[in-house]
């Protein structure tokens, strides 16, 4: 019995001495791991912080490209502005051109319609001159004769056989008619000129009316049958 326990003892100063190497070994491993897991944490911090500076400059970039696509684009709107302005002022020069020219166009038309019809009344006055001159030349005084208005005419009278001859002469015309016979018409020089003329087909050239103006009759006209009406 005392052997047993004498040999399953162990000296006290060995004991301790392996106590106190094991109790170092653990404390230096704790150490050790401590140390990893702060270094592991500090380089998980720098990479999160250079993870967070690579994303802040990124979105710099993204945000100054942004800003500069925008202000190209502002530009870019503001040149087609400037285009836009530009047009509509070389538009609105040749509107105005437009308008001056068919304001012009419309005035001129209007002074050719009023001295068309300026004209035009003119002539009408003039002919109504003309006309007028023409009626007092031509008109019929006559005194008012009641008895004479409401008496048979010769027209009627004869129809009726008043005043007529007790002998009738077959074939005698009605009344007296003082003209020309045509012995006499084709008697005139300028007649028989004409008709040669209208033969050959020259009756209306220019020298069949000059040489016809200038042929006289057989008889020359009174002066008093001489009309006036185209020298008014």
């Amino acid at each position: 019995m005392f052997s047993f326990s004498s040999s399953m003892a162990s000296p006290p100063g060995r004991g301790s001495e392996t106590g106190n190497g094991n109790f170092c070994q653990k404390k230096k491993k704790g150490r050790g791991e401590r140390k990893t897991v702060e270094e592991e944490g500090i380089a998980t911090k720098r990479r999160k912080e250079r993870k967070s500076i690579k994303s802040s400059v990124a979105i710099r970039k993204y945000w100054a490209k942004k800003e500069e696509m925008w202000q190209e684009m502002e530009m870019r709107d503001l040149q087609r502005l400037e285009e836009l302005k530009k047009l509509m002022a070389e538009q609105s020069v040749k509107d105005r051109e437009r308008v001056k020219y068919r304001q012009e166009l419309l005035e001129k038309r209007l002074m050719e319609k009023n001295e068309v019809a300026l004209q035009e009344a003119h002539e009408e006055a003039e002919r109504e001159r003309r006309l007028e001159a023409l009626r007092k030349q031509v008109a019929i005084v006559a005194q008012f004769d009641p008895v004479r208005m409401m008496s048979d005419t010769v027209a009627s009278k004869a129809k009726m056989g008043i005043g007529i001859e007790e002998e009738f002469i077959l074939q005698k015309p009605l009344f007296t008619l003082n003209t020309y016979n045509e012995q006499q018409i084709i008697s005139d020089p300028r007649l028989r000129f004409e008709l040669a003329l209208r033969e050959a087909g020259l009756h209306e050239t220019f020298y069949a009316k000059e040489m016809l103006s200038k042929i006289s009759p057989q008889k020359p006209p009174r002066k008093d049958m001489e009309s006036t009406v185209f020298k008014i």
